[in-house]
């Protein structure tokens, strides 16, 4: 296990124990996903550049020790493809690929400032891929609170009533972030965030988000594995070596 100096952050590192906590980051581009992986892990380990777009053009997963607590954050960029449909379907299987056979929590960013029909179209989104029961997983984690002159709760209370609907899905679960804090201030509203995910856990059960896809994934890995005598990871970073996967599927894994 890594110890929890930054440096010993690993990207594209992965496990196939259960001690972990496994969170999965997901929101519409420019919300702040690569600044909130920077903020949980405690240092820079991905290009954030705000409003600006999305940086990450890959699904990416990064391990880390926070306060005694073993993370794994999977980033999944592609899935806020709102109207590329294929594009979507590619990168879902490939979240299969990185994160099965499930996760803890799934992390919603959303910025606290606004709420769109593309986010509404993108919580519909994930709702239809993954189906209902990972509202049970989900924490929204509203990010740009520096922006807002109110409270978080006020803010919440006045805005759009579309919210409302999907915050009372996951039982008001939810957190604010400011990506640009530091220091003490960071270790504050991440230890906060992590507690709620503590938390959930507990209500869960310490039972992990998963699907009949992510099962289906996980068995072929493993089998795979077995049979080419490699370990699990290996097979996570040469998928072309799964079969049930499609020809295209698998030029997008080995050219992303």
């Amino acid at each position: 296990m890594p110890s929890s100096d930054s440096s010993d952050i690993q990207v594209d590192v992965l496990d196939d124990d259960y001690e972990n906590c496994r969170m999965l980051i997901a929101g519409l581009r420019g919300v702040g996903k690569s600044a909130l992986t920077n903020s949980i892990a405690g240092s820079d380990v991905q290009v954030s550049k705000g409003s600006l777009g999305s940086v990450t053009q890959k699904a990416s997963q990064i391990k880390c020790k926070r306060k005694e607590r073993y993370l794994v954050c999977f980033d999944t960029p592609g899935l806020s493809t709102i109207n590329d449909t294929k594009l979507v379907q590619e990168q879902y299987e490939k979240c299969l690929i990185k994160a099965a056979p499930g996760f803890h929590a799934i992390l919603v960013v959303q910025k606290a400032i606004s709420f769109s029909d593309d986010n509404e179209n993108f919580l519909n989104k994930i709702t239809k891929m993954f189906g209902e029961d990972l509202w049970k997983f989900v924490v929204f984690v509203f990010t740009h609170i520096d922006q807002i002159e109110e409270s978080l709760e006020k803010t919440i209370g006045k805005g759009d009533k579309r919210l409302h609907y999907w915050l009372h899905k996951c039982e008001h679960r939810y957190v604010g972030i400011n990506n640009k804090a530091k220091g003490e201030e960071n270790e504050k509203q991440i230890s906060k965030l992590l507690d709620v995910v503590e938390k959930m856990k507990q209500v869960n059960c310490c039972k992990i988000y998963t699907n009949e896809d992510f099962k289906k994934t996980y068995t072929m890995l493993k089998v795979a594995a077995r049979d080419l005598k490699v370990s699990v990871q290996n097979i996570r970073d040469n998928p072309g070596k799964i079969l049930g996967f499609t020809l295209e599927v698998l030029k997008y894994f080995n050219n992303p």
